[in-house]
């Protein structure tokens, strides 16, 4: 049975290089918004990746799932151009104009409840559509995007948090389901 993959990698890449811890809350200064940019910019490596994949359904006549890694790429190409655009207005502003002084909790805090609440529901439900594939797993898979956005989701959760000067903070689940996934060795 097919077992989605829904582990956190412990570290992704950033700009020059680097690799920053990747359940790391960092404030949106330019080098952190510089990070986003790179990992969603196209990638000759990840996009031949995919093409591969949706060559290899196409071929077999798999229209969803061919429709689903299309989705994929379609979404990478958006990530990326959004993430220039806030780059762009916000290069036009000092950081001290739009980051807000927030405290960085520690891990346990019981002001992050309610958020890591919310989460590990986003990833239940993610997991479970998932499993049984699309379509048959879309109504789990629109539960879980629906726990990401508004006021009771983790968009909320953030913003509640944002109104106490918190930083959000995720605690990597204990669910064996969403166990960290470290990069593949060179």
């Amino acid at each position: 049975m097919f077992q989605p993959v829904l582990g956190v990698a412990t570290v992704i890449p950033a700009a020059g290089g680097m690799r920053v811890p990747s359940m790391s809350f960092r404030p949106l200064t330019a080098q952190v918004l510089e990070d986003f940019v790179q990992i969603e910019a196209p990638s000759k490596s990840v996009d031949a990746l995919y093409g591969r994949i949706l060559a290899t359904y196409q071929r077999a006549g798999r229209d969803t799932q061919a429709a689903t890694v299309a989705q994929i790429m379609a979404e990478g190409a958006d990530h990326f151009a959004s993430f220039r655009v806030i780059q762009e207005l916000l290069g036009r502003h000092q950081e001290s104009e739009y980051l807000l002084p927030v405290s960085i909790p520690v891990a346990g805090d019981g002001r992050l409840t309610t958020l890591q609440q919310r989460y590990e529901t986003m990833l239940d439900h993610f997991f479970k559509g998932y499993s049984v594939g699309v379509p048959p797993g879309r109504t789990e898979i629109a539960a879980a995007r629906s726990i990401m956005l508004g006021s009771r989701g983790v968009e909320g959760a953030c913003e509640a948090l944002a109104a106490q000067n918190v930083s959000p903070l995720l605690a990597i689940p204990t669910d064996n389901r969403f166990a960290p996934v470290d990069p593949p060795a060179p």
